[in-house]
């Protein structure tokens, strides 16, 4: 391993090791900046809220060899070779390559971050820079309410607005050598979704932008699969950016789920995230009181969500054969009336977002299924709503056991490198998991003894965690170009980054 990057290392482990990860703080300050002020005081109304089934898009066959076909309903054919898209001059970080951390550092402070972007990829796309154009803004706010194909398209300009909120206790520094990691900000889903898209063009930006290729750097840019990242380049950008390290170890991207294919890093240097469940502007003013001491009816459980056609080639993940027992039309069993269980599709049997979300709050239970993949939209929707997750199967701990297979587009990261957010902050073991075989065998059975494991007061435990950690699981309310209601996720998964971080240290 390189010296520099060696001593590094050891400075790093220092500094968490001491510090223990500064605490987070209950409120974000909001900065008088441009991009922070989102570029105008319209907020756009949420007219459409995607059922959180819809985390990947239709299931598309899997092309031989040609992972960067089309995305389906985003818009019209967008070739990377846009005619528009000329190298544009940028906003430039005048300061030299600085040499490795010295020793002498003060290992008291906690780490800092400093903020990477190409203009042409972040701030003009949504109407900041350079100077303010209301009609890009309200495009933008646009294509998030109503054109992008999923709600965690917006991932990526959340993320980038809550770092660039925090503070400089928090761990936000705007001078290139104080920082510790850089941060690596792109709107690659809105400029594919806006027509500006430009892999070529991306690679080059973001490559003159390192100032330091001897430090961590992590990706801000979360995507839903490998077709998908290849079209909006972040999977081409990851590679570029890796051959520019002097150790590839150094950069490091969030994601919905630790995937290679998805991400272009290596599962142990992902930072699994929640996905994005949009909140609107007036969802703020409700309290964790309104939604964790509601009335909830005792060891109700809910399921709604689609099939997932390709997912039992891909995944042998069958939601038809998990399902199927608790979907008979004559309610014999015992507790028939207190499941509801169902598949959906797209037509008049599917819930409307309200009802659906409604479900989940007046629930106690809400059901996790496999899809494509091991992650969803519907563990973040649960957390958020405050309805007991419960796991079936344990692919979401990074195993893939009977009946699951691992055939296309995931990966088995491992019981050490699970899918699920904030590891280090929630004991996932506490709460509810059932086999994914045996529930099948007998849902039933499997229920009922899981009601009888948690009782009331492990029930309340598990209440309490979900409450104290709630914020963490929202990344703002309203619209994510213009809102200045933010959630915390962006502070856990700093946090949870820094674990990570020292955790990978220990094992070299």
């Amino acid at each position: 391993m390189d010296k520099k990057y060696s001593l590094f290392i050891l400075l790093l482990l220092a500094i968490v090791t001491l510090q223990k990860i500064y605490p987070i703080t209950t409120n974000l300050k909001y900065h008088e900046d441009a991009l922070l002020r989102g570029g105008g005081s319209h907020v756009q109304s949420i007219n459409r809220q995607d059922l959180d089934d819809d985390e990947d898009y239709d299931e598309k066959l899997k092309e031989s060899e040609n992972l960067a076909s089309n995305l389906d309903g985003v818009q019209e054919d967008d070739d990377d070779n846009d005619t528009e898209d000329t190298k544009e001059q940028q906003q430039e970080i005048h300061v030299n390559a600085t040499d490795a951390p010295s020793q002498q550092k003060d290992v008291s402070r906690p780490l800092k971050f400093y903020i990477l972007n190409a203009p042409r990829f972040t701030s003009d796309l949504i109407g900041i820079t350079p100077t303010y154009n209301e009609t890009k803004s309200q495009i933008a706010s646009n294509y998030y309410a109503n054109i992008a194909d999923t709600n965690e398209q917006m991932g990526e300009i959340w993320l980038h607005r809550l770092f660039s909120n925090f503070t400089h206790e928090q761990g936000r520094t705007n001078d290139p050598s104080e920082a510790d990691v850089f941060l690596i900000a792109a709107y690659n889903h809105l400029a594919r979704g806006l027509g500006k898209h430009n892999s070529t063009l991306l690679v080059e930006l973001y490559k003159e932008l390192i100032v330091d290729s001897t430090k961590p750097h992590l990706l801000l840019t979360p995507t839903q699969n490998p077709t998908e990242s290849r079209n909006v380049g972040t999977w081409y950008l990851s590679k570029a950016l890796q051959s520019m390290m002097n150790d590839t170890s150094l950069l490091w991207s969030v994601g919905y789920e630790r995937n290679r294919g998805w991400q272009g890093v290596e599962v142990n240097r992902i930072i699994p995230i929640p996905y994005v469940v949009r909140l609107s502007q007036q969802g703020k003013n409700e309290t964790k009181d309104s939604i964790f001491k509601r009335n909830r009816t005792k060891d109700f459980v809910f399921y709604a969500g689609d099939s997932r056609r390709m997912a039992p080639q891909w995944a042998g993940c069958s939601r038809e054969n998990i399902t199927a027992q608790f979907m008979h039309k004559n309610k014999t069993h015992e507790i028939d009336d207190n499941i509801d269980i169902r598949i959906v599709g797209r037509g008049p049997s599917r819930l409307s977002q309200q009802e659906y979300n409604t479900k989940m709050a007046t629930s106690e239970y809400c059901l996790i299924l496999c899809g494509d993949t091991p992650t969803s939209r519907s563990f973040t929707s649960a957390m958020v709503h405050g309805c007991i997750p419960i796991r079936v199967g344990s692919r979401l701990r990074g195993l893939c056991e009977k009946p699951c297979v691992n055939r296309w587009g995931w990966d088995v990261s491992g019981i050490n490198y699970p899918h699920l957010p904030y590891s280090d902050r929630i004991a996932w073991d506490e709460f509810p998991e059932v086999d994914e075989q045996k529930f099948i065998d007998d849902g039933y059975g499997e229920l009922e003894k899981l009601f009888t494991v948690y009782n009331t007061s492990k029930k309340a435990r598990i209440r309490n965690v979900m409450e104290d950690t709630h914020r963490g699981w929202v990344y703002g309310w309203g619209d994510p170009v213009t809102s200045v209601e933010f959630g915390e996720g962006a502070l856990y998964i700093w946090k949870s980054f820094q674990e990570e971080v020292m955790r990978s240290l220990k094992s070299t």
